[in-house]
């Protein structure tokens, strides 16, 4: 088993158990492991997150990054418009 899937099991382990609750902690115990097994640099949560199982929900929740800022009002929307010949006015366009 590799170094960092030793870590990230154990880390998620932990979080599954009670002991971690907040990211702050998850933070405190990633450096303490890290110590222990010999890292050179601290693994992303993101490095994490991909060892957690589909039915480990309370790991995925800690370890996510960020949450979608639906609640203020804001969402992602991507429109994409149908392509449309280029009618060559615009005034910084190279053809107009």
């Amino acid at each position: 088993m590799s170094k960092l899937k030793q870590l990230s099991r154990k880390i998620i382990e932990e979080i599954e158990a009670g002991e971690i609750e907040e990211k702050q902690e998850v933070e405190k115990r990633k450096k303490e492991l890290c110590s222990e097994l010999g890292f050179s640099g601290m693994p992303k949560n993101s490095d994490l997150l991909k060892f957690a199982e589909d039915d480990e929900e309370k790991a995925q929740n800690v370890l996510k990054t960020k949450p979608m800022r639906t609640i203020s009002g804001i969402a992602n929307v991507a429109i994409m418009a149908r392509p449309a010949p280029c009618g060559g006015g615009c005034i910084y366009c190279p053809k107009g």
